[in-house]
């Protein structure tokens, strides 16, 4: 599990309305520590096939008590192409 914190500074520039590139919707009322706990799982299932499954819990998303918690599900194909040659 993983715990990120803005410094005080952080917390009050967005209390005040301010917006960063990924945190911030003009209000932060109720600031806490976001939590993130991940889990993946990778499969070879052909030579040139692979897949992976990840699953993301975050408890109080940018920062915001009053947000979340929230589940991300993602999946992940790879395939890879083969030159042969003559």
């Amino acid at each position: 599990m993983t715990q990120f914190c803005c410094q005080s500074s952080s917390a009050c520039y967005f209390a005040a309305g301010g917006l960063g590139i990924l945190v911030g919707d003009g209000q932060l009322p109720h600031y806490g520590l976001e939590k993130i706990v991940e889990t993946y799982y990778a499969a070879q299932l052909l030579p040139v096939l692979a897949l992976s499954l990840d699953y993301q819990f975050i408890d109080n998303p940018a920062y915001n008590r009053d947000r979340g918690p929230v589940s991300v599900i993602s999946m992940r194909v790879h395939l890879q192409s083969y030159r042969f040659s003559p």
